[in-house]
C-alpha cells in the first residue's frame, strides 16, 4: 500500500475559471486480520493483481457504427443566449453573471 491517495479539490470562482488541487499524501499500512490473510495465502491466483486485459467472452461489449457515418458537429457546451449577449459570455465588468430581470416595472 505504499503509494499516496489522491484527493482532487475543485473551486470556480467568480470569473467562471477552474483550478484543480491535487493533494498527495501517505498513508499508513493497513493491519489485516489474520483470518483474511490466511485465505488471501491459500488462493492468490483469486487475489492477484491483474496482468492484462480479460480474455474475449462471447458477451463483449461493442457499439456498431454505421458504415461511413460523421461525428455530430454540436459545440460541446451550449449556453442560453441571455449570457451571449455583451461582454465575455455574460459575464459584467466586476466578474459576476448578469441575469435578465423578471420584474414587471
Amino acid at each position: 500500500m505504499g503509494e499516496g491517495r489522491k484527493e482532487e479539490v475543485v473551486k470556480i470562482s467568480t470569473n467562471a475559471l477552474a483550478a484543480q488541487i491535487y493533494a498527495i499524501r501517505e498513508e499508513e499500512p493497513e493491519t489485516m486480520p489474520a483470518e483474511v490473510s490466511n485465505i488471501v495465502n491459500q488462493f492468490p491466483d483469486v487475489f492477484s493483481e491483474p496482468k492484462g486485459l480479460p480474455p474475449p467472452s462471447t458477451h463483449d461489449h461493442h457499439i456498431p457504427l454505421k458504415e461511413g457515418a460523421q461525428p455530430f458537429k454540436i459545440e460541446p457546451y451550449m449556453s442560453y443566449c441571455v449570457e451571449n449577449k455583451g461582454g465575455e459570455n455574460g459575464l459584467r465588468n466586476d466578474g459576476e453573471w448578469y441575469h435578465p430581470s423578471n420584474s414587471k416595472q
